[in-house]
């Protein structure tokens, strides 16, 4: 049984009602080369998707499961996989800048 739409309600399927232009970005994500690389290189394509929806979703506002490791350096914790580490610093309140990504066994390697 299908549910009905109140009279005048837009019977048109919700990704066709969002526009992106709505959604509007609350910080600038710049990746270093040291990241890209660590992220282009990541034989799990599943885990490179996680990783991305991540980003998009720091980039909308929402960090998620982070703390900072000392300095200015801080970390998302992303719970796929080995537990995916991304470092990163904020510049201004509009800018983060993703340094390097590991998983927990190389966290020692990226904090300083």
């Amino acid at each position: 049984m299908q549910a009905k739409l109140a009279p005048g309600a837009c019977q048109a399927p919700l990704d066709k009602r969002i526009y992106m232009d709505t959604i509007h970005a609350v910080y600038t994500l710049r990746l270093t080369h040291e990241f890209q690389d660590w992220l282009d290189g990541l034989n799990d394509q599943r885990a490179q998707v996680r990783i991305a929806a991540r980003l998009r979703l720091a980039e909308a506002g929402s960090l998620g499961d982070w703390k900072s490791v000392g300095g200015e350096i801080s970390e998302m914790r992303v719970d796929f996989g080995p537990g995916y580490r991304l470092y990163f610093t904020r510049r201004g309140s509009l800018l983060i800048v993703m340094l390097a990504g590991g998983d927990k066994s190389t966290q020692k390697r990226y904090i300083f």
